[in-house]
């Protein structure tokens, strides 16, 4: 599917956002290089995991629009890949403070993830979390009323099954906590297309007129019609994991290119205006190549991708 816009089951057309997932070090740094040398891709959406901890050197970007994250995953899931807390490590209190202090141009509520290896861990039900989601999102809106804050907050539908799904999504209606954009959680990992468009369908069921944002839709989701002309935006930290690095690369170089590969699925799958063919992408990267000292050497393009000093 490569059109310039996508159309939804209510026959409204638009061009889904993809926010760049922003956590690990070298992540941060491949997203700010690329916004400083990239004429094509500059990622203008920044999606920020709150528990990396949103400190004074994360200052460049607020010069982006900001989607601000709480991080359950990485708060919750087993070690090595998560903390293993049972609850986040802050109140709820200074998360909203902090969302003030930062006004990213949106930020999620509270929630609390179904994934099935955070669950084991902790002897959890998918019912619970759900109450827990609920819970904290009453928490959430009153603080936000309570504050006046100007960011857009986001309310998150969690589950593991469809049903699931259509239950807490009720749920939060019945309780007006739906908010104009809501985030549908536990999708990251999720590689069965079919079971994404059942999820994102039986969210739409219960909140037929609300924007809805994917959390982590996996990239094999970019070929279905169905999603991404129901959702309006998606985000992705992918292009970081589970790569073996080549030799003569520093990480951040090749997250950066693997930040290009990631991008440039989406840019085809939706028309996007920056890559809209594997063309492009191949020679959106013919300036960033392996230096046998492992530094990264800048060649000429006829692109004019990178900008002629290089990196540094």
């Amino acid at each position: 599917m490569a059109t310039d816009d996508v159309t939804s089951s209510n026959g409204v057309e638009h061009q889904p956002e993809f926010w760049a997932g922003a956590a690990s070090g070298a992540s941060r740094k491949a997203l700010a290089k690329a916004q400083r040398w990239l004429e094509g891709p500059r990622p203008s959406r920044i999606m920020i995991n709150y528990q990396t901890k949103m400190s004074d050197r994360d200052s460049r970007w607020r010069r982006y629009n900001l989607f601000v994250d709480p991080g359950a995953y990485s708060m919750f899931a087993p070690s090595p890949i998560g903390q293993g807390l049972e609850d986040y490590p802050e109140s709820t209190a200074s998360y909203l403070h902090d969302i003030g202090r930062q006004t990213p141009s949106r930020y999620a509520w509270r929630d609390y993830v179904c994934e099935d290896d955070v669950r084991d861990h902790h002897g959890w039900t998918v019912e619970q979390q759900q109450q827990r989601t609920t819970d904290r999102h009453i928490e959430c809106a009153d603080l936000h009323e309570d504050l006046g804050l100007s960011s857009e907050p986001v309310a998150v539908v969690q589950g593991w099954d469809p049903d699931d799904y259509r239950r807490h999504a009720q749920d939060l209606l019945d309780q007006d906590l739906v908010t104009e954009r809501v985030g549908i959680g536990t999708m990251c990992g999720r590689d069965d297309v079919e079971l994404c468009e059942e999820i994102v369908a039986a969210v739409r069921d219960v909140l037929p007129d609300v924007e809805l944002h994917a959390f982590g839709l996996d990239r094999r989701c970019y070929g279905s019609e169905y999603i991404l002309g129901e959702i309006t935006s998606t985000d992705s930290l992918a292009y970081c994991y589970r790569y073996q690095r080549p030799a003569g690369w520093s990480r951040w170089e090749y997250v950066l290119k693997m930040y290009l590969n990631h991008r440039a699925d989406w840019d085809d799958a939706i028309g996007g205006p920056e890559y809209q063919s594997s063309e492009n992408r191949e020679r959106g990267q013919q300036t960033l190549v392996a230096r046998p000292d492992g530094g990264s050497q800048n060649v000429p393009s006829d692109t004019g991708s990178y900008r002629e000093e290089g990196p540094r």
